[in-house]
């Protein structure tokens, strides 16, 4: 899997939201991600998370020596880190 990070929106780092987001995503044959509906989470963060997810390509799912398409379920994760702190 090759995850791309998603961009943390300004206004919830302006007003410190963070929090997870929920989403299922429909991997294709090719590791593709073919569609990604949002499950939980506030909406200012689930935007940037879908458009990180469409991003992310993944080990095609192999059933008998066959590449399948999957559905998956994915978190990501917004939290505000202040400088110094791991």
């Amino acid at each position: 899997m090759r995850p791309v990070e998603p961009v943390y929106p300004l206004l919830a780092q302006q007003t410190n939201l963070q929090g997870s987001v929920v989403l299922s995503a429909r991997v294709g044959q090719d590791g593709s991600v073919q569609s990604v509906q949002v499950v939980s989470g506030p909406d200012i963060l689930a935007n940037a998370a879908v458009e990180a997810i469409k991003q992310w390509r993944f080990k095609p799912r192999n059933e008998a020596g066959q590449s399948v398409a999957a559905e998956t379920r994915i978190t990501v994760n917004f939290n505000i880190s202040t400088p110094g702190q791991p």
